[in-house]
């Protein structure tokens, strides 16, 4: 999610502001729909402490069971180093929380993140949680989890503008013996100005593979366009 982050270029303000307001026809978070197959308005604002850091927040509309709606608010650190023309290396902390959660435990947790660009091109990532609720009934709760997430990504340009986006990644409760996933993406964007539109789909392995967490796959198609600031 924080490559998906928008960047300002506002350098005539302290610590460069910026932002970005998205409508999505589909909320997909490593293969899983976390807006019930539904259409979610997302908003987000950092700044730039310096030139390698960004803070900011994040907030999405979810639906953490079917008719309830909820909200996600994620707070974030981000510092990026260009290690060559290249290659550039960047490490991530997330907070995840969840405001007016109908479900009977907190599923709020922590997560870090490491990652490496090559070429504006290749991507791999790899996200650790010591603190993840996992929950499969009637298997019963399992709290402060280690979970891990590998992902990797494909960007290129394409003709009028357009630019093709590959992802691919799994996801695995480290302390569990089952309810590890596959998932994957591909999709196009194109950029207008400060908007930017983009149409991609999804794929994840099947839902008894997907244990601790039972909701639906995403999309498969999702249209989504972000408005940066």
């Amino acid at each position: 999610m924080l490559m998906s982050f928008g960047i300002s270029h506002a350098r005539d303000l302290p610590w460069n502001p910026g932002g970005s307001l998205t409508w999505t026809s589909d909320y997909v978070f490593r293969g899983v729909s976390q807006s019930d197959n539904l259409p979610a308005l997302q908003a987000e604002l950092h700044v730039h402490p310096s030139q390698h850091w960004t803070v900011g927040v994040w907030a999405s509309a979810v639906r953490l069971l079917p008719y309830h709606r909820s909200t996600e608010l994620d707070a974030y650190v981000d510092t990026r180093w260009v290690v060559s023309q290249d290659l550039t290396f960047g490490v991530s902390a997330v907070h995840y929380s969840y405001r007016n959660d109908p479900r009977p435990i907190s599923y709020n947790y922590d997560e870090l993140s490491v990652s490496i660009n090559w070429l504006d091109t290749y991507s791999l990532s790899t996200s650790w949680s010591p603190d993840a609720a996992l929950v499969a009934y009637p298997y019963g709760v399992h709290t402060q989890q280690q979970t891990l997430t590998v992902e990797g990504g494909y960007h290129r340009a394409l003709p009028l503008k357009l630019e093709l986006l590959f992802g691919a990644g799994y996801y695995d409760p480290l302390e569990q013996r089952e309810g590890g996933y596959a998932f994957g993406s591909a999709g196009v964007s194109r950029r207008f100005g400060s908007l930017r539109a983009e149409l991609n789909w999804f794929w994840t392995q099947d839902q008894t593979h997907r244990r601790y967490t039972p909701w639906p796959a995403g999309g498969p198609w999702a249209a989504t366009v972000t408005w940066q600031f």
